[in-house]
C-alpha cells in the first residue's frame, strides 16, 4: 500500500493552470526531511522540523496515482527521519507527508537509502516530473526493472500471486527436488514413464537400499557415448551389507544388446558351461548327441546360437532368437543367475521377476497384471492418480504423514474456513486462522469458538454434560448443576426483602409447623444446623430455633416476626454470657440516672422556744482586786482638807496600793437541767419529687420493617 501525502494549497495552486482548466507540470528538485513528528496540513509553506533538503532522489510514476521515490543521503549524519516535503523548481512546498513513529533512524555509518511509493489522492500523479531515475528501484515487472517482494509460504502454497517472488526455501515445501527428495512411500505411474535423464559418463537408474544403505544399483552406466550405440550400458551392480561397492553383477550392452554376467550363471541348481567349466576335448559333434560334461570356451571366444557370429560383438553367448530356460520341462521355473549374489532371475507360469532371500524380489505377476517390489504392489498410472499441486483431487483413502511433516493451510477467514468439508453446501463451516498462535472454528460463516495460546472464547452459547452432583474437578459446570448446587447449598438461608409475600423457593419464618416429607431438603438442614430443639423447649423461648415438632412427622420453622436479630454470644463471657442459640430475650434497659427536683411550697415561718429543766446553779468566778493611792513626797500634818495637793504635792510622783479583798458575791444553784428547743409548725404539707417519664412498651432502636424469609427447597 502507498504512502498517502498532503498536497498544500501552495503546491495545488502551483500544479492547476491559471483558468482552472488543467494542470501544469512541474519538478520536484529537492526533498526536506523532518526530524519530529508534525501533523501534515494543507496551509503548510514549510516543511516542520526541516533538518536539511537533499537532491540526490529519483522517481518515476508507476500507476497514475503512485509515484515511486528513492532517496539517498551518504552524509555522516545521524538523524531519525519523520517525514518528508517534496520542494518543486520554484521553491512551493507541493506536497508533505508525517507521522508519529520515526520511518527510519540515519546513522553516521550508513547511508539512508528509502524507496516509497506516494499515492495522489486528488491530482495526477504524471504531473509532477523527478530526475535522475537510476536509482529509484521501482516495483517491478515482466516489462520493468526493479526491486521485488519475497512470497511468503502462504503465498508460494496458494499459488496465486503474480508479483512476489519465489525463494528456494518456500519452493522446496511446495514442489518436490529434482534431487534429494524422500517420497515415503510407494510412487505409482499410470499410464507414463520413468525417467532419468541425464549427461552422459553419469550413472543413472534405480537404487535399492535397506535402512539407508545402498544394496542394488539398476541403470545405466558412466561409460562415454563415442556413437554406435557404445556407452551407456544397462547395468546391475550390487553392494556389500555396508553399503560398499561390490561390483557389477550383469550388464546388457546398449551398442549390440548383449548381456554380460559378472559370475557364473546356475539353472536350476547347474552352473552355465563357460570357458572356465568347458572341456574342448568333451566336445560333441553339431550333428546331434547329448553333452555329459562341462562345455567350456577360451577367453574371448563366443557361442552363437541361430545365427553367425558378429566381429564387433564381443558377447560370449549370442543367440538369434529366444532363450528358453525349462519352458518345456516338469520344473516349476525357469531360472537366470545373475552376478555374485544368491537371487535369480526366474520365470514360471503365474510370474516372471527376480528373487534373492538376502536381497528381495521384484516380479510381474499375470492374473492380475501387477509387478510387485518385495511382494507390493508398485505404484504407476493404472493404480494412483496422483494430486496435482494446482489443480487438487480427490483421495480415496487415508492420508498419513511422516513423523514432524505437516499440513499447511492458508489463513482463511470465518466465512471462508481453510479446512472445510465436502457436503456442507456453502463450504464456510470448518477451522481458519486468526493470528500467530490463534486460529477458530466457524458454522455456516458465523465464528463459534476461537482458540489462543492463553483463553478460549466461545462467539455461542455452550451445551455440556451436566456434572454429578457436588462434582469438584475441573469439569464445565452447566447452568442446570450451578442451579442444582445453588439451590442445595442456600437452603436453610434466611434472607429479609421488603415484600409481603415470599419468593419462590422460600417459606416466611413465621414458626410454622411443616411436614418432614414435603421439606426433606430444609428438614435435613435442620437437623444439621445445631439448633433443633423439642418443639415444648421451643414454646419456652426458643423460637429462634427450629422444633422437631411431634417427633415424628413434622417440624417447626423459627419465629422471626416482629424480632430484632443479635448474633449469637457462642460462649463469649463478657458480651450476652450464657445466651443458647435461637432463645428469646426480653427487652431491657441499659443502668442509668435522672436528675430530680421537688415542688415550690411558699414562703413562711417557723415559732421556737425551750422548755424549763428544773433547779440549777451557776458558778461564779472572783479572784478579788486592791485600789492604787497616789501621794505626795512633801510631809503634811493635820492639813486642812487639799492641802495635801499643795504646791508641793502637785505632781504626787508615789503611788501606793492598797490590800486585795474578795467581794464574796456567790449565785445560787439551779439544778441539773438542759433546755428543749421546740419550733412551731407552719401547717402540715408536702414535698412533690417530679421525674418525667418518656417512651412506649418496649425498648427498640431504629428500625424498618422487612420479611424474613427462609431458603426451603
Amino acid at each position: 500500500m502507498g504512502m498517502l501525502i498532503t498536497i498544500t494549497d501552495a503546491g495545488r495552486a502551483a500544479l492547476v493552470t491559471p483558468g482552472h482548466d488543467g494542470t501544469n507540470a512541474h519538478r520536484v528538485t529537492a526533498i526536506g526531511l523532518a526530524t519530529a513528528p508534525f501533523a501534515p496540513a494543507k496551509d503548510l509553506k514549510e516543511l516542520p522540523h526541516e533538518h536539511k533538503r537533499i537532491t540526490t532522489f529519483g522517481g518515476v510514476n508507476v500507476a497514475p496515482d503512485t509515484i515511486h521515490v528513492t532517496l539517498q543521503d551518504d552524509s555522516a549524519e545521524q538523524y531519525p527521519l519523520y517525514g518528508l516535503g517534496l520542494y518543486l523548481e520554484n521553491g512551493v512546498l507541493a506536497a508533505v507527508y508525517g507521522q508519529a513513529t520515526p520511518i527510519l533512524e540515519k546513522s553516521p555509518a550508513a547511508i539512508l537509502l528509502l524507496s516509497v511509493d506516494i499515492q495522489f489522492a486528488t491530482i495526477d500523479a504524471a504531473q509532477l516530473v523527478f530526475g535522475d531515475t537510476t536509482f529509484v528501484n521501482p516495483p517491478a515487472t515482466t516489462e520493468r526493472a526493479g526491486v521485488v517482494k519475497l512470497a511468503t509460504q502462504a503465498e508460494v502454497d496458494a499459488g496465486e500471486d503474480d508479483t512476489r517472488a519465489v525463494t528456494p526455501r518456500t519452493a522446496a515445501q511446495r514442489y518436490a527436488a529434482l534431487t534429494g527428495a524422500r517420497f515415503t512411500g510407494d510412487v505409482h505411474l499410470d499410464g507414463a514413464d520413468v525417467v532419468l535423464d541425464g549427461p552422459a559418463e553419469r550413472f543413472r537408474g534405480v537404487a535399492c537400499k535397506t535402512a539407508g544403505r545402498m544394496r542394488w544399483f539398476f541403470g545405466i552406466d558412466n561409460a562415454p557415448e563415442r556413437g554406435g550405440g557404445r556407452g551407456s550400458d544397462l547395468k546391475l551392480i550390487s553392494f556389500t551389507d555396508d553399503g560398499e561397492w561390490a561390483g557389477g553383477v550383469m550388464a546388457i550392452s546398449r551398442e549390440h544388446g548383449t548381456v554380460h554376467l559378472v559370475k557364473r550363471p546356475s539353472f536350476d541348481g547347474h552352473l552355465a558351461w563357460d570357458a572356465g567349466n568347458f572341456d574342448p576335448a568333451e566336445y560333441l559333434p553339431l550333428a546331434g548327441g547329448v553333452l555329459r560334461g562341462d562345455v567350456r570356451f577360451e577367453p574371448g571366444k563366443r557361442l552363437a546360437i541361430g545365427a553367425p557370429l558378429l566381429g564387433a560383438l564381443k558377447a560370449a553367448l549370442q543367440v538369434n532368437g529366444g532363450i528358453a530356460i525349462d519352458r518345456y520341462s516338469d520344473e516349476r521355473s525357469g531360472r537366470l543367475l545373475l552376478g555374485p549374489n544368491d537371487g535369480y532371475l526366474f520365470g514360471d507360469d503365474k510370474s516372471v521377476g527376480f528373487y534373492s532371500p538376502s536381497y528381495g524380489s521384484f516380479q510381474y505377476l499375470f492374473a492380475d497384471r501387477t509387478f510387485r517390489i518385495d511382494g507390493k504392489i508398485a505404484w504407476h498410472a493404472g493404480n494412483v492418480t496422483p494430486l496435482d499441486q494446482k489443480k487438487g483431487g480427490t483421495l480415496a483413502g487415508d492420508l498419513a504423514f511422516a513423523p514432524g511433516k505437516r499440513l499447511k493451510l492458508a489463513p482463511g477467514s470465518a466465512s471462508a474456513p481453510s479446512l472445510t468439508f465436502e457436503r456442507d453446501g456453502a463450504l464456510d463451516t470448518g477451522l481458519y486462522h486468526t493470528a500467530d498462535g490463534q486460529f477458530g472454528v466457524s458454522c455456516n460463516g458465523a465464528a463459534v469458538v476461537r482458540f489462543a495460546p492463553t483463553q478460549t472464547t466461545f462467539e455461542r452459547p455452550v451445551t455440556a454434560p451436566t456434572p454429578a452432583a457436588g462434582d469438584r474437578s475441573t469439569r464445565v459446570a452447566t447452568t442446570e448443576w450451578v442451579l442444582a448446587a445453588l439451590g442445595t447449598t442456600a437452603i436453610g438461608q434466611i434472607v429479609f426483602e421488603p415484600r409481603t409475600t415470599v419468593r419462590a423457593g422460600f417459606l416466611k419464618a413465621n414458626g410454622a409447623v411443616l411436614k418432614r416429607a414435603d421439606y426433606p431438603a430444609l428438614w435435613a438442614y435442620a437437623q444439621a444446623s445445631g439448633a433443633l430443639v423439642a418443639d415444648d423447649v421451643w414454646h419456652d423461648g426458643r423460637w429462634g430455633c427450629f422444633s422437631s415438632g411431634d417427633g415424628a412427622t413434622t417440624f417447626r420453622l423459627p419465629e422471626l416476626r416482629g424480632e430484632f436479630i443479635r448474633c449469637w454470644s457462642d460462649d463469649r463471657s463478657d458480651t450476652d454470657p450464657q445466651r443458647m442459640i435461637g432463645s428469646f430475650q426480653r427487652d431491657q434497659n441499659r443502668h442509668h440516672k435522672h436528675d430530680a427536683y421537688s415542688s415550690e411550697s411558699g414562703e413562711h415561718v417557723h415559732p421556737a422556744w425551750t422548755d424549763a429543766q428544773g433547779q440549777h446553779g451557776h458558778v461564779v468566778h472572783d479572784p478579788g482586786h486592791g485600789h492604787g493611792v497616789r501621794m505626795g513626797r512633801v510631809g503634811v500634818v493635820a492639813t486642812s482638807y487639799g492641802q495635801g495637793w499643795g504646791p508641793y504635792n502637785w505632781d504626787r510622783q508615789d503611788v501606793h496600793g492598797t490590800e486585795a479583798a474578795a467581794t464574796n458575791i456567790g449565785i445560787g444553784d439551779a439544778g441539773n437541767h438542759g433546755h428543749n428547743v421546740g419550733i412551731g409548725g407552719a401547717g402540715r404539707h408536702v414535698h412533690t419529687i417530679t421525674v418525667n417519664g418518656d417512651g412506649g412498651n418496649e425498648a427498640r432502636p431504629r428500625n424498618v420493617a422487612l420479611l424474613a424469609m427462609i431458603r426451603a427447597y
